[in-house]
């Protein structure tokens, strides 16, 4: 039905006399639209004389009505006078089809519509369309005011020109006799059904491949995307790439087996005809990978696709459009629908033949009509919507999608970058396929006039009517040993140098030697230190010592250090047949154990030497402790293992040093070359070298930072020391930290005897390590203390690597929180555990205590692996902690005496009370509070034994506890068998603070339901309890001096424990304004069902409710789901064991809390 609306008279002229309709379109507001609906109703008025005399004349009321309507209506308030704007904004639209197609499909809706509403709503500005085509869109976007463009177009105006989105058109697609409303679409990789050759992405290779263009989104960048995913690229990987520029023409080309494979968007194909102008079937493609279970907004998609879903066309305001001009225009982007849905309301009541002013009386209401003429607005907007939506093919316009998702895929494959001039983000735009090509890492793109022949210097052919890509990548030139590139060519290095570089290349030589001789001068005299400059103790203060000799305290220009000599070869001992005395620096009497290597690594000889030496070491041997700064050249083809027949290592206090020889001139050159490493080492977590003494009378002296904690082993068993729980995972991160700094320099330094002696910790808690990375890091040797070593140095299988620290640090990882040495306790011999740790199919390791966190374990297992290629990295150690809170490295059961304090106050009032400060009463204008008790429990308490009851409720209330945390609802106190909780309290919960409490209440009549009476006896049943729950205000403050207590103070506290006395078992009570807040912050969550009133001691007569889930996957009401048996005690009632009860199970769509408001 169709029929003009400009008045009352003109609507009441749509029912004539014989009861038939009129045909004439509406007016339009536009001069144009009026001039073509003019055309329609001089069509329209030949057909009755009667009708053409009745729209004469409304034609000219009208014409009267219309302007005094506008000239009386007053500009809204808020909108400013019309010379705030400009008279014309201008809408860009992306001429896709043409520019003449543009102007049919959308010229109604960006000029029309939006002049008829939003200008209308300006104060008379005017919207005109301005096609733009997709090759200058980029340049024609800064002179409009608007953006109508295809989503790939979309994305980049957006990142460069900050484009801010008004509407995202949901397009409607007419297929089959059946219309779908689409708001996203996807893209299509397409073979023929009968091609057997093409199944997956991969085999897309070598393959002729049809698509729309470089920049097409559901015909090209979609599917770009899922090959580089399977590892293609469409300029290295395809045979051919055509660009058709039409969707159709790849669908019939893929038919034809010109194509062996098309990208085209979803439901293209059922779009697409044949050269005979028949439908094709769908039937005769195949569609290469398939996603599954593709749905917008929770709907099944349609249509197959092999890519994710993108957002359709979207409409957009440039930056420099005011805010308030963009809001109105939004607006009657997204009023349209319902401007369309009143109009089509208006025809159909025509077609029921009712007379236009029942049709008024009916829709004024619903199209928020006053008057008449006001009425007769709405319906000629109504129409016009009607038409824009008709013309531009589409359903609605609903509020903007996120389109990150789609600029992330764009910047993936490169169609997005940063532009290195700008800095600033840019897309690929481009008149010239040549320039659209960006070929991937590790190629390089040919020349224009390759490129340009590509097709034909591979035998390919080209159909002029398409642009045509083939191989326009290549890698680049890669020589042979000995032979660099030239031009496009390679040459002998030889020749080059002969003829250009030699002299160039003596005289770099020559010069770069003299700066690299004195630069190194210059840096050697940074780190060195004069003896004289280093002042000692009376006596000195002894840091640790080892066989180097002795660690001692030292000042070095006002600052403490730790200072170590680095000795020569020869070790002035003396041996005794007393105990044993340990003066290593190694766990207990675990010492360290080197096990050089002579020029070739690892070999065999070495090993079956170690080994034998290791195997027959009778059991009272002492192996000799190595520091890890100890440097001996000397000593490159033996075992360093002494039998001493029960005789210990003890050194000779003729120095306070030890007394060494004179450090030899190889040891000396070595320590200088590791000095000048270690000087460029830099790492908060590993302990700073500050300087050496070198003295050509005596060894050379280490000058390191000094830790004023000592070691890790010394903190671990300090009795003084209280580690809390966020120091476990510092110490962790600190230590792996400085581990992967080792093992990420250049060289690589391996630590070789990582343990908790060889970990330090400051004044500050950082950690560092020490003792890493001196001379024989660099020879093949193995270094490290024998119950740290991993099994593959203990066999003689490998040399010290990254592995093998990294399974040292679980070794450490794990005495960090078992305090203890590792292996200590174990009662097996010395060597047979060692056999064990060492054995593969034994994997002795030490004991894991209960207290160590599960991500500690986990971390530790890992770590130990038997098989070193199934250690993780340094690194990945690194970045996995990171990740994790503290918490999860804290030991089970661990708590801090301020966790403890939090435990039992709101954060602020235990801090006052740690500082001392006095605690003021606070006032709250409206809390929930929420009280529990167990029925029947004075004769639990009476029955049982008191161990018993307290298991009980210690049980019951671990499980309430958890379930306050899961709802943030604050615990106040528990008394006997009662539980008090409370919401906006200790924080600002006031848009929620009844809904956490009902919920919290809920789950705890279930958790009790859960939770056995008697653990030895499950027969009788499980705790049952009753709820109640109140809002009010309420005083809270801490009362007394000695073991002082946090309380709430109240009438709203005893009107919450009466909702719980007079509750029943198993069922939620809750009062009426408790009642009327639940329902405004839980409309649709919660079941409030009417006890009606009852009295309530102290308080009269109070109308109540009973609180339950109005989730119809949890069933009915808890306790009606928990039906009591007879209880085996007398007095006592519980709710069925869980085997005989079907409880309700969460539904997968719901929160945690299982609450969905």
């Amino acid at each position: 039905m169709s029929h003009k609306t400009s008045s009352k008279d003109s609507a009441s002229s749509r029912w004539c006399d014989d009861g038939s309709e009129s045909s004439h379109d509406s007016i339009a507001l536009s001069d144009n639209g009026t001039q073509q609906r003019q055309r329609s109703e001089s069509a329209s008025l030949a057909r009755t004389t009667s009708g053409a005399i009745l729209h004469v004349a409304l034609l000219l009321l009208l014409g009267q009505i219309i302007p005094l309507a506008n000239a009386a209506t007053p500009v809204s308030a808020g909108t400013a006078a019309i010379t705030s704007y400009k008279d014309v904004y201008t809408v860009g639209v992306l001429a896709n089809r043409g520019i003449e197609t543009a102007y049919n499909d959308f010229n109604t809706t960006f000029h029309s519509y939006l002049t008829a509403t939003a200008g209308q709503a300006l104060g008379g500005v005017r919207f005109e369309m301005r096609p733009v085509k997709f090759k200058t869109i980029f340049q024609d976007a800064l002179t409009v005011d608007f953006v109508y463009s295809n989503p790939s177009a979309y994305s980049c105006i957006e990142s460069e020109f900050g484009a801010q989105p008004l509407a995202s058109q949901v397009s409607r697609r007419k297929i089959g006799g059946h219309v779908y409303d689409l708001p996203m679409f996807g893209g299509l990789i397409l073979v023929r059904a009968d091609n057997d050759q093409i199944n997956s992405i991969t085999d897309l290779r070598d393959k002729i491949v049809a698509c729309i263009s470089v920049n097409g989104l559901g015909a090209a960048q979609m599917q770009f995307r899922e090959m580089e995913l399977a590892g293609l690229n469409q300029f290295t990987d395809l045979k051919q790439l055509v660009f058709t520029s039409n969707q159709g023409k790849i669908v019939n080309g893929v038919l034809s087996g010109q194509f062996d494979v098309g990208f085209v968007r979803t439901d293209q194909v059922e779009r697409t005809k044949d050269a005979d102008g028949n439908l094709v079937d769908p039937a005769l493609f195949k569609i290469i990978d398939p996603k599954a279970n593709l749905t917008i907004d929770g709907v099944p998609f349609p249509f197959e696709a092999s890519t994710p879903l993108y957002p359709e066309w979207n409409f957009a305001a440039n930056a420099h459009v005011p805010p308030s001009v963009s809001e109105q225009v939004q607006r009657a982007m997204l009023e349209m629908d319902d401007h369309a849905s009143h109009y089509q309301k208006w025809i159909d009541c025509g077609d029921n033949n009712s007379t236009a002013d029942d049709c008024y009386s009916q829709l004024k209401l619903e199209m928020k009509s006053t008057t008449w003429d006001e009425f007769l607005e709405n319906v000629n907007l109504g129409e016009l919507a009607t038409e824009a939506m008709e013309r531009g093919r589409f359903a609605k316009w609903r509020t903007t999608l996120s389109y990150m998702q789609l600029r992330s895929m764009q910047e993936a494959t490169g169609f997005i970058g940063l532009d290195p001039e700008t800095n600033k983000w840019r897309c690929v735009r481009t008149t010239e396929l040549y320039d659209a090509v960006t070929c991937p890492k590790g190629y390089d793109k040919k020349s224009k006039e390759l490129v340009e022949q590509g097709c034909q210097l591979e035998g390919l052919s080209c159909d002029d009517e398409y642009n045509c890509l083939c191989s326009p990548c290549e890698k680049p030139l890669v020589c042979e040993n000995n032979f660099v590139k030239w031009g496009n060519q390679c040459v002998s290095i030889g020749w080059v140098v002969a003829m250009v570089l030699a002299p160039i290349i003596l005289l770099i030589i020559v010069a770069v030697k003299w700066y690299v001789n004195e630069k190194r001068r210059a840096a050697d005299s940074v780190w060195t230190v004069e003896a004289k400059e280093l002042q000692f103790g009376h006596p000195p203060v002894v840091l640790g010592e080892g066989s180097f000799g002795r660690v001692l305290l030292a000042d070095y220009r006002g600052t403490k250090v730790a200072v170590k000599r680095i000795g020569g070869k020869k070790r002035a001992a003396s041996t005794s047949t007393d105990n044993m005395s340990d003066v290593t620096s190694g766990n207990g009497s675990h010492g360290a154990v080197e096990i050089p290597y002579g020029a070739e690594s690892c070999t065999t000889d070495v090993k079956e030497s170690f080994l034998q030496e290791y195997n027959d070491t009778p059991r009272d041997v002492v192996v000799k402790d190595h520091d890890m700064a100890s440097i001996d050249s000397s000593d490159q083809d033996r075992v360093i293992v002494s039998r001493q027949n029960r005789q210990s290592t003890r050194w000779s206090p003729a120095a306070h040093f030890g007394s060494h020889g004179m450090a030899t001139s190889t040891v000396r050159a070595d320590f200088v070359r590791e000095m000048r490493l270690l000087s460029k080492l830099r790492h908060p977590c590993i302990t700073t070298v500050m300087g050496a003494v070198i003295s050509p009378f005596d060894d050379p002296m280490l000058i390191m930072e000094w830790m004023a904690n000592g070691s890790l082993y010394d903190v671990l068993r300090s009795e003084t020391v209280n580690l809390e729980s966020h120091h476990y995972h510092s110490i962790i991160i600190d230590i792996i930290q400085g581990i992967r700094y080792l093992h990420s320099a250049s060289p690589q330094i391996v630590h070789g005897d990582l343990k908790s002696k060889n970990v330090l910790i400051s004044s500050t808690f950082r950690v560092s390590i020490c003792d890493f990375g001196l001379s024989h890091k660099a020879k093949n040797s193995i270094v490290g203390t024998k119950f740290c070593l991993a099994p593959e140095l203990l066999r003689g299988d490998s040399c010290n690597t990254a592995a093998s620290d990294v399974f040292s640090f679980a070794v450490v990882l794990n005495e960090i929180y078992s305090e203890k040495d590792p292996y200590e306790g174990e009662t097996l011999e010395e060597q047979e555990l060692l056999g064990m740790i060492a054995n593969p199919a034994i994997n002795k390791r030490p004991r894991i205590v209960s207290t160590c966190p599960k991500e500690a374990v986990k971390l530790i297992k890992q770590c130990w692996a038997a098989d070193p290629a199934g250690r993780p990295t340094a690194e990945d150690i690194d970045l996995h902690v990171k990740l994790l809170d503290s918490t999860e490295f804290a030991p089970i059961g661990h708590k801090t005496k301020k966790q403890v304090l939090y435990d039992v106050f709101p954060r602020h009032i235990a801090d006052a009370l740690s500082k001392g400060k006095p605690v003021e009463p606070e006032w709250h204008e409206s809390i929930a509070i929420f009280f529990s008790d167990i029925r029947g429990f004075t004769t639990i308490a009476s029955t049982f034994s008191p161990i018993k009851v307290s298991s009980l409720l210690d049980r019951l209330y671990k499980a309430f506890d958890d379930l306050s945390i899961k709802h943030d609802i604050f615990k106040i106190e528990t008394t006997g068998d009662a539980y008090m909780a409370v919401s906006n309290l200790v924080k600002d919960q006031a848009d929620d603070y009844v809904r956490r409490v009902a919920a919290f209440a809920l789950d705890a009549v279930e958790a009790a339901n859960r939770t056995l009476v008697d653990l030895d006896d499950p027969s009788r049943g499980y705790v049952n309890i009753r709820v109640g729950f109140h809002v009010g205000s309420v005083v809270s403050n801490v009362v007394g001096n000695l073991n002082p207590k946090y309380g709430i103070f109240g009438d709203a506290v005893n009107t919450s424990a009466r909702m719980e006395s007079t509750s029943e078992a198993g069922r939620v009570q809750c009062s009426e304004p408790a009642a009327e807040l639940l329902r405004k912050q839980a409309p649709s969550s919660f079941t409030l069902t009417p006890r009606g009133t009852i009295d309530v001691k102290g308080k009269g007569t109070m109308t109540t409710y009973w609180i339950s889930h109005i989730d119809a996957d949890r069933g009915a009401p808890l306790a009606e789901q928990a039906p009591e048996i007879p209880a085996p005690l007398n007095g006592m009632n519980f709710t069925k064991p869980l085997g005989s009860m079907n409880y309700p199970t969460t539904p997968d769509n719901l929160e945690d809390d299982g609450l969905s408001v």
